[in-house]
């Protein structure tokens, strides 16, 4: 748990999980992310939104949650995530809050 929780909130967070599933030279490979990517984004839509990780985890999460998840990579904070955001979550880049 100590080595996912890479923040150490005692909690893992969406990214953290992704990261600790993917072997760091698999997940570098651009091919790889792209295809994390688009499993993600069920609807061929570029964009990993809420309906697509609600369809994805079910419906066990709350919209809270999934809001959270969303957040972790939403650089441009329009509540969607897209491949170039995906790749910077995937290559370790955290979303400030300015």
């Amino acid at each position: 748990f100590a080595d996912v929780d890479l923040d150490q909130t005692g909690m893992i967070k969406y990214s953290e999980f992704l990261a600790a599933c993917l072997q760091e030279s698999l997940y570098l490979e651009d091919d790889r992310v792209v295809d994390a990517f688009n499993k993600l984004d069920v609807d061929h839509s570029g964009q990993i939104t809420r309906a697509n990780l609600k369809e994805i985890l079910g419906n066990d999460l709350d919209n809270d949650a999934i809001d959270r998840i969303i957040a972790e990579a939403d650089f441009h904070k329009n509540g969607v995530i897209n491949l170039e955001e995906f790749r910077r979550m995937m290559k370790g880049e955290k979303v400030t809050d300015s």
